[in-house]
């Protein structure tokens, strides 16, 4: 895997991540899937933080 990396959301009580490791670099259309579901991750309360 050349290609390896993290996403994060951090924060007082929040540490949350989505990860990648592939043999390509990520695609901006990868990354908003990867942003997409990381805020799943993450309440309204916080994302409004």
């Amino acid at each position: 895997m050349k290609h390896r990396g993290r996403l994060q959301a951090q924060g007082e009580n929040l540490e949350e991540s989505e990860n990648w490791a592939q043999d390509e670099p990520p695609t901006i259309k990868d990354g908003l899937k990867m942003v997409e579901r990381l805020k799943e991750k993450i309440s309204n309360k916080e994302l409004e933080i």
